[in-house]
Order: structure tokens, then sequence, then C-alpha cells
């Protein structure tokens, strides 16, 4: 998640399956799908991360 965009408001968007904010967000590249790379190099890096479940998904966002 990039921006100044709220992790729980996104969250929140994904669970109520608010398709249309959702699709906006990932085609303006502010949310992404976590490529493995990506999943790889925080695990490596180990960065302090904040997190929301809405199972399935697992939102993230590294904390500043």
């Amino acid at each position: 998640m990039k921006g100044d965009l709220d992790l729980v408001s996104v969250a929140e968007a994904v669970a109520n399956d608010d398709t249309t904010q959702v699709a906006q967000w990932l085609s303006s590249g502010l949310i992404e799908r976590m490529q493995t790379e990506t999943a790889a190099d925080l695990s490596t890096r180990d960065p302090e991360l904040w997190a929301v479940v809405t199972s399935p998904w697992v939102c993230v966002q590294k904390w500043n």
C-alpha cells in the first residue's frame, strides 16, 4: 500500500467487496498484490509492518 491511504479504510473496502474503490486503487498503483519477490525482501529485511486480516486477504503496510 502506498501514499497516504489508511490501512483500515483499505481493509474495510476489501472486506465490504467495494470492487469499484479497490479497482481504482489497484489501477492507480496505490495498492498492489504482493509479489513473491516483495515478500522475500520483507522477510529478509524484517521491517516493522502493520497488517489487517480481511479473510482471505491480508492487507499490509510498512510502518514508518
